[in-house]
């Protein structure tokens, strides 16, 4: 149940992120024209991404149920959204000066794929094994 409000909220916070660490470089770069057009494309950037992470996060969460269950692992959630979080932030800003620098945008996807392979990866890393108890009292 928890990966419900997990993998939308953890996608909707890493749209909001990465369009956030891509307005402070454009800002940086005194607004160039060629990656957001004026105010109105940074909140429209803002809204889209924010909205479609949300809407990628319902994939994560399934994913991270599944992984769940079939691993005998438990994720921790505080621990994946926090390196997920960190490591999204990194790479989007890596892709984006990089981008500034051709001044071309190459694939527009590019931080959210960074993100989406980062957040399964910070899972995995975070995961702690757990056994399942029987009911059977073996001390007899």
């Amino acid at each position: 149940m928890r990966f419900i409000f997990l993998g939308p909220f953890t996608g909707a916070f890493l749209g909001l992120t990465q369009v956030a660490v891509a307005v402070v470089i454009w800002v940086l770069h005194d607004r160039p024209d060629f990656y957001f057009r004026g105010a109105q494309g940074v909140v429209l950037s803002f809204f889209i991404f924010t909205v479609g992470g949300g809407m990628a996060g319902c994939v994560y969460g399934g994913i991270l149920l599944l992984f769940e269950r079939f691993s005998r692992r438990r994720i921790r959630p505080l621990i994946t959204l926090g390196l997920t979080l960190g490591l999204a932030a990194m790479s989007a800003a890596l892709i984006v000066i990089v981008e500034f620098r051709q001044e071309k945008i190459g694939w527009i996807l590019a931080p959210q794929i960074s993100a989406f392979v980062f957040g399964l990866l910070a899972s995995l890393l975070s995961s702690v094994h757990y056994e399942i108890e029987d009911d059977v009292d073996d001390s007899a």
